[in-house]
């Protein structure tokens, strides 16, 4: 979810998810909207997100 989500209030979700989850750690998603408008390549998401993936665990 993009932080200038225009169909979810981005601090109401982040509240939530933080009151559920002890061990969160959160990326920033820049997008104008609410998802990438078309389906994200690998390409795409390692080159943007590739220092946050690379912590998920296996």
């Amino acid at each position: 979810m993009s932080i200038y989500d225009d169909l979810l209030d981005y601090d109401t979700t982040l509240g939530v998810v933080k009151d559920h989850f002890d061990d969160l750690t959160v990326q920033y998603f820049t997008l104008p909207y609410h998802q990438p408008p078309v389906t994200p390549t690998y390409e795409w998401q390692k080159d943007k997100f590739g220092g946050f993936l690379e912590i998920l665990p296996a």
